[in-house]
């Protein structure tokens, strides 16, 4: 991400960041540091950082949506979306898909019926991600 100020939102346009972090502490906090709820809406992460209790840092300004399973078991799941909290909470909901390596939101607004946004870790060993989305679809 730049260092330089980032130009104004135009209109009604989701502004998405998506970044695999490789697991590391050091690239998470870099990214929370530069990533601004004044300009994206929602950040789609792979590998993020996980602490001893499995959940991984945001700051204030966005809400962690996590794979459904991530409750009953951290370490599985690869994935986060980050969505930035001034998305009015009526506006959206997580999608129930049944993977760890899964995360979607559903947004509802005036100007569309339905904008589905899916973030998928898909394991370079085997394409267990894709069967299930293809199955959830």
């Amino acid at each position: 991400m730049s260092e330089h100020s980032q130009p104004p939102r135009v209109g009604h346009q989701f502004r998405i960041w998506g970044q695999n972090l490789n697991k590391s502490l050091d690239a998470q906090i870099d990214l929370l540091h530069h990533l601004s709820p004044n300009y994206f809406d929602l950040a789609l992460l792979q590998e993020p950082c996980c602490d001893f209790r499995g959940l991984s840092r945001a700051t204030r300004g966005f809400v962690s949506i996590y794979p459904p399973s991530h409750s009953r078991d951290p370490r599985a799941s690869h994935l986060m979306i980050l969505v930035n909290t001034r998305l009015p909470a009526a506006s959206w909901r997580a999608v129930f898909i049944p993977s760890p390596n899964i995360t979607a939101i559903d947004f509802f607004g005036e100007a569309f019926s339905t904008i589905r946004i899916i973030n998928i870790y898909n394991n370079c060993d085997n394409n267990a991600s894709l069967d299930v989305l293809r199955n959830f679809m």
